[in-house]
């Protein structure tokens, strides 16, 4: 297990990981230490204090699910089976990557570099240069711009 995000003395009612802790996984573990209080009624025998105990309790937990991005703008056959696009969000959320069929030429745009897009007016180009290869097999270079940058 590794961890994702730690609270230690935690005295809110609501616990709200930040939008910053972003993750794959297959699983979640939820760890639950040192109760706020001691003093919670046995339910067969109410009011006894000599019964009172501990209690660590999880009220609610939502896990989101990335589902994905969309590509903006890209290049495409006339058949549409060989494509080259530029998507937003399709790995990591707010990160820009080249895809196209099959991961051919898929690579990360400025990997680890989150840029938060979303409701932002942003010029982005793409340009597409052959540099080599055969018949069956294309070499090609890439080259991205966002606002006027590579």
């Amino acid at each position: 297990w590794q961890k994702a995000y730690s609270l230690v003395g935690n005295v809110a009612d609501t616990t709200v990981v930040p939008t910053t802790v972003h993750f794959k996984c297959r699983f979640i573990r939820l760890t639950l230490h040192e109760p706020r209080t001691k003093e919670f009624w046995h339910p067969d025998n109410y009011e006894d204090t000599e019964l009172w105990n501990t209690m660590l309790s999880l009220k609610d937990f939502k896990a989101y699910e990335h589902t994905g991005g969309g590509g903006v703008l890209g290049f495409q056959s006339v058949d549409g089976m060989q494509y080259t696009t530029v998507a937003y969000g399709l790995r990591q959320p707010a990160e820009w990557i080249i895809t196209s069929e099959e991961d051919i030429a898929t690579q990360d745009i400025h990997p680890g570099i989150p840029y938060n897009d979303v409701g932002q007016i942003v010029h982005i180009a793409l340009t597409k240069q052959r540099v080599g290869g055969t018949s069956t097999q294309r070499v090609m270079q890439y080259s991205f711009y966002r606002n006027g940058l590579t």
